[in-house]
């Protein structure tokens, strides 16, 4: 998926099955391990790309 250029296009992309699969893979690991984080590495290029690409992961994970 190519890096989204705003949050709306972000929330407007439409999940595959594997998309969803690793999701609630993450969520299970999360419960199993009582993990107060995850940590997560994207490889957008550029320091304020990947600043934004985390914010936009917190967003979406915490709302």
């Amino acid at each position: 998926m190519p890096e989204p250029s705003s949050p709306a296009e972000a929330a407007g992309h439409r999940w595959t099955a594997a998309d969803r699969a690793l999701v609630a893979g993450l969520r299970r690991l999360r419960a199993v391990a009582d993990a107060d984080e995850l940590l997560i590495t994207t490889i957008t290029h550029g320091h304020r790309g990947r600043v934004r690409s985390y914010a936009l992961l917190a967003d979406a994970w915490y709302g």
